[in-house]
């Protein structure tokens, strides 16, 4: 009887989790279409930066370096984007089409940090 009830606990909190990484992967979609559509900034303007939020409303606790390590894979392999992690829960997500020359180099890592601020 306690078994099962450390298991269901065990099954609730694995769930609970897999339904935090996949709201996170959704507020990354909606940023990248909010920068694609040109509401971010310019209309030429093929890359976002999106921060992984250390912690969510009504959720769980995680670990952000493992939400950005899988946003970041889920982005790359579902979706097809180019994405480099450039701190432990920032992600440079860009959608520039390969055959475009590139003419924006990622920001280094203390402007992005100062713009952020």
């Amino acid at each position: 009887m306690l078994l099962q009830t450390l298991q269901d606990i065990h099954a609730d909190r694995k769930q609970h989790k897999k339904d935090t990484y996949r709201a996170i992967l959704k507020l990354a979609k909606e940023r990248v279409l909010f920068y694609a559509r040109g509401r971010g900034s310019d209309t030429n303007t093929f890359f976002c930066i999106y921060t992984v939020p250390v912690w969510l409303p009504n959720r769980p606790l995680y670990d952000a370096n493992k939400a950005a390590t899988y946003v970041m894979k889920k982005l790359v392999k579902k979706e097809g984007l180019n994405v480099t992690k450039i701190a432990p829960n920032q992600l440079y997500i860009s959608w520039e089409d390969s055959t475009t020359p590139t003419t924006v180099a990622v920001p280094s890592q203390s402007t992005m940090l100062f713009n952020l601020l």
